[in-house]
């Protein structure tokens, strides 16, 4: 797992106020992930530190960045002292940062799941065409709507979710011209050699 510059420099930051104060970004880190953290808490760890509530907080983000991404991938202790050993910290702060944690692996993978942006795929489409008639109330007759139900399917969950849309023939007519221009770019030159070297 990667580490960036920025995050580099937040755990640098917090290690040079000592071995507690790790201890202690960790556990806020957690708590941030459990609710929401009331600003006053920064400010007051920014007042002890002497420094300001912004870095407080970046620092806990950084932390925070790093579980999630950790616990995404499913990393081990020892893949995540790996990751860590990369960041020039010292073996007693990656140590405090590795127990956080996997002490709270099951926390940061259900916060991962809650996270999770979900993978939908084109399941099947049913649609039909429904126009109203001349009424009392109504001597013009109206234009008419297509309603199609569209079933797509969560790969996380393996659901399948159906999605109601009624539209009006001309906004269709739209759709369909910008789903047939992106379908022409699919099949474009540039696409095709992309998806080569993807490959």
């Amino acid at each position: 797992m990667n580490v960036t510059e920025e995050e580099k420099k937040d755990l640098k930051l917090m290690e040079e106020y000592g071995e507690n104060v790790t201890r202690d970004f960790c556990r806020l880190c957690i708590e941030s992930l459990e609710h929401e953290i009331s600003p006053k808490i920064y400010i007051t760890a920014s007042i002890k530190l002497e420094t300001n509530s912004y870095q407080v907080e970046n620092v806990i983000k950084a932390l925070g960045s790093i579980f999630l991404r950790a616990a995404e991938k499913n990393l081990n202790t020892e893949q995540m002292k790996e990751s860590l050993s990369h960041c020039n910290l010292s073996d007693e702060t990656i140590v405090t940062i590795t127990n956080a944690y996997s002490e709270n692996s099951l926390l940061l993978e259900e916060t991962c799941k809650k996270l999770a942006i979900k993978n939908l795929q084109y399941k099947d489409m049913e649609w039909r065409f429904d126009i109203i008639t001349r009424t009392r109330a109504l001597t013009d007759l109206a234009e008419p709507l297509i309603t199609m139900q569209l079933k797509l399917e969560n790969t996380g969950t393996q659901t399948i979710e159906k999605h109601h849309i009624q539209i009006e023939p001309r906004t269709l007519v739209h759709i369909t011209e910008k789903l047939e221009e992106a379908l022409h770019q699919a099949r474009s030159h540039h696409i095709k050699k992309f998806k080569q070297r993807k490959l």
